[in-house]
């Protein structure tokens, strides 16, 4: 019921959709190598007792670089999509600039 991608039963990815007054807002939050201990003080999602993990908890040595990489490109694969012009290279450098410290 808690849309998203989840590893072993925990949740490490978010995905949202939403049309309103005919705009689309969208939006997809991956849990990397971060603090969980802020998810057990709220409702993950709105639902109660939802567990949270991260890729590092899974993936020896991932980190935001390589797991947006490979975001990228499995989003490419999933879509047939082949990057023109360094659009996959651009994106990663662009979520590179709005990661946080």
């Amino acid at each position: 019921g808690a849309p998203g991608v989840y590893i072993e039963g925990a949740k490490v990815a978010s995905i949202g959709l939403k049309v309103r007054r005919g705009r689309t807002y969208h939006g997809l939050a991956m849990n990397v190598d971060m603090d969980l201990n802020p998810f057990g003080l709220i409702n993950p999602c709105g639902y109660s007792g939802l567990q949270m993990t991260q890729l590092i908890d899974h993936i020896d040595g991932i980190n935001f670089t390589e797991a947006t990489s490979r975001l990228c490109a499995s989003i490419c694969r999933q879509l047939d999509y082949d990057p023109v012009n360094g659009a996959a290279e651009f994106a990663l450098s662009l979520a590179n600039e709005l990661a946080l410290p």
